[in-house]
């Protein structure tokens, strides 16, 4: 007989919930971090058509809120896989602790098969915009913004990564259909919830987010104050905004309507066209192959060390630096380095990344080197 899921309270502040999940992936861990940004990014599709939903067996959620767990444990209950409750349990965190997550952050993913015994990771952090450069922040004068000025202007929005990362890893990983995702979320902010000591600290706080004119207009009492701890927040917008989502996939949320109101606040700073350009989600390197790709870069460490510290750092101080000072070095390098005060040290970084290089490749065809591929490929 199949034990019913259940909500547990978390002894710390967080919260659990025991569920169903997918038998063929067993034990998938997930770890799932968000950080609340706005922008847009890249080629972000809907999951292929999922597969079958699995027989329940024993799983936990945990998640910041008891909400977002029970949205995590609705989703197993299904017979959904543990990337599908992740992405409810992100949707759910982005209503009831907007402070702290959203989907107009980034998102770092960890996911592990206990049947294959393989670990998938995806990165999808922010990017900076396209428009980014010097004078980013400054004002129509040419001072530096305020703090508290930058950070409602926009400018200090990343591209975002998390729908797109998202998209990507339940292509690989999801069972359900995208849309059944966002049912507990779209559910609970139109019938609201109730706000916590926690997030009143939010609304009350000094941080510069706290005084911006949506943010007030959000946590409004109707009566010219604020809500306080125990009073209901509902949020139809984001319930308007997690339809869209749900109908039009990932895209929707980089292309179209969504994008353009982004846009109109000075929060995505770029066309909608650029978007898919500006936001790099990255599918971690499989664990069969680490070795290499981190040997490679431990090589490169390990060299650059002595080669810096013995050999370039004499040269450098006492013939490259002063050689770029000079009217030859200048004619000679300018067209590579530039003219700034520092093309003497942007030469000696220059000449030790070849060395570097160059020696790495020399280890690469080492038979030490080759003994170690042989080994670790044969390795179980």
């Amino acid at each position: 007989m199949q034990t019913p899921a259940r909500h547990m309270p978390s002894p710390t502040a967080g919260a659990s919930a025991v569920a169903p999940r997918r038998r063929r992936l067993g034990a998938l861990l997930l770890l799932c971090l968000a950080v609340v940004g706005c922008g847009t990014a890249p080629d972000p599709r809907a999951p292929a058509t999922p597969s079958p939903a699995a027989p329940p067996s024993p799983a936990i959620v945990v998640a910041a809120h008891p909400l977002a767990a029970r949205a995590g444990a609705a989703v197993l209950e299904r017979g959904g896989s543990a990337m599908d409750a992740a992405l409810a349990v992100q949707l759910m965190l982005g209503l009831v602790e907007p402070q702290s997550s959203g989907i107009g952050g980034g998102t770092m993913l960890l996911a592990y098969d206990a049947g294959s015994g393989q670990v998938s990771g995806y990165i999808g952090r922010e990017q900076a915009p396209a428009a980014a450069g010097a004078g980013w922040f400054d004002d129509a004068d040419g001072q530096p913004l305020a703090r508290s000025d930058a950070m409602l202007s926009g400018r200090a929005t990343g591209v975002p990564g998390t729908l797109a990362t998202f998209a990507l890893a339940l292509r690989e990983h999801g069972r359900l259909p995208w849309a059944r995702l966002f049912d507990d979320t779209i559910a609970t902010a139109e019938q609201g919830f109730t706000i916590t000591a926690r997030l009143q600290r939010h609304i009350d706080g000094r941080f510069p987010q706290a005084a911006a004119e949506d943010v007030r207009r959000l946590f409004d009492d109707g009566h010219g104050g604020r809500l306080r701890a125990g009073d209901t927040l509902r949020n139809p917008a984001y319930a308007a905004t997690l339809r869209t989502l749900a109908a039009g996939g990932a895209q929707a949320f980089y292309q179209g309507a969504l994008a353009r109101a982004y846009a109109g606040k000075g929060m995505a700073l770029m066309p909608a066209a650029e978007a898919a350009e500006q936001t790099i989600v990255q599918k971690v390197v499989p664990y069969e192959t680490q070795g290499r790709v981190f040997g490679f870069a431990a090589s490169v460490e390990s060299a650059a060390s002595p080669i810096s510290a013995y050999l370039i750092g004499p040269i450098a101080q006492f013939w490259l630096i002063p050689f770029m000072e000079t009217d030859a070095g200048r004619d000679g390098f300018g067209w590579l380095l530039g003219d700034g005060d520092a093309r003497g040290i942007a030469l000696v970084f220059v000449i030790a990344g070849l060395l570097t290089f160059l020696l790495v490749l020399l280890a690469f065809c080492s038979r030490a080197y080759r003994r170690l591929t042989e080994a670790y490929a044969a390795a179980p």
